[in-house]
């Protein structure tokens, strides 16, 4: 068992100080998160319910709550959680045809779209919590300043999207520090690409260019 997905996403502190206690990784129940959170320690990720197809749904209901969920991971910069409640589910019903076309399009995205038990999200999302990054602007100087705190090794790259003001269009790194880039995304957008950088507080500064 790797988390819980209680009833109508009733959960609370106690719940979850209960799921943690056991090992478990991740619980499904809290609806009032926008984005996957930390609780208590740390162990436990908290994944928001975003949409919840049951066996009772329609094929106008399930392609509606599976919509729903990919616009707003598309709202939240990549992070959707639809719950799926088998109980009561019949071969060819609605929710078996609806979850198939969802399936189907999401395989013709899958060099953009990552899908993946609760289990690997949770692990995911663990990691990448090593790092905290908090951002102050100087518009007189278009200057950014970066102050990132590790608390661990960084077992995968991240990255923060940059979005130059208007009149810039490009980025200049003002500080070197081993493990930091300026690299276009896959729109060609400057992103910051942290790879490697060692646990404590670091301050980067990004100036925005005509």
């Amino acid at each position: 068992m790797a988390g819980l997905r209680v009833p109508q996403g009733a959960t609370d502190a106690a719940t979850e100080k209960a799921a943690a206690s056991v090992g478990y990784l991740v619980d499904l129940g809290r609806v009032d998160a926008a984005i996957p959170v930390l609780a208590g320690d740390g162990k436990l990720v908290l994944l928001a319910n975003n949409a919840n197809v049951d066996a009772q749904s329609s094929a106008k209901e399930v392609a509606g709550a599976l919509g729903e969920a990919a616009r707003k991971a598309r709202l939240l910069g990549g992070y959707a959680y639809a719950g799926i409640d088998g109980a009561g589910y019949t071969p060819d019903s609605p929710m078996q045809k609806g979850l198939e076309q969802f399936l189907a399009s999401a395989k013709a995205s899958e060099k953009t779209v990552w899908m993946a038990p609760a289990a690997d999200v949770a692990a995911w999302w663990r990691q990448r919590e090593r790092v905290k990054v908090s951002s102050s602007w100087n518009a007189a100087e278009s200057l950014l300043t970066l102050e990132i705190a590790v608390s661990g090794p960084m077992p995968f790259p991240s990255a923060v999207a940059l979005v130059p003001p208007p009149g810039r269009t490009s980025v200049r790194l003002e500080d070197t520090l081993a493990g930091v880039q300026v690299q276009p995304d896959a729109d060609g957008a400057p992103s910051l690409v942290l790879t490697g950088l060692p646990a404590g507080r670091h301050r980067l500064r990004l100036r925005f260019l005509p």
